[in-house]
């Protein structure tokens, strides 16, 4: 409907849109709350804070949980070298 059209003007359209868009629009809605408009406004400006900052920082999971004073199992070896960026 609506969104499709407004979303077509901003992303590049392309068979496969639904699943880089769905995800995050499941989230947003399942954050905010179902059939809440303001829940959805609220978890969309969460959500998008948080992927722009996981962008922007760049950190890996140690460094994310090192930020929150969890240093014995932040090790550099296995899953923990995975930048946050590759999963915003």
């Amino acid at each position: 409907g609506l969104a499709g059209a407004v979303a077509g003007a901003f992303y590049p359209t392309s068979p496969t849109m639904a699943q880089e868009l769905g995800m995050i629009i499941f989230v947003v809605v399942v954050v905010g709350g179902l059939g809440s408009i303001h829940g959805a406004l609220v978890a969309s400006l969460l959500i998008g804070v948080m992927s722009s900052f996981a962008i922007g920082l760049d950190w890996t999971l140690a460094d994310a949980l090192r930020s929150f004073g969890m240093t014995q199992g932040a090790g550099q070896s296995g899953i923990l070298t995975v930048r946050l960026s590759s999963l915003a």
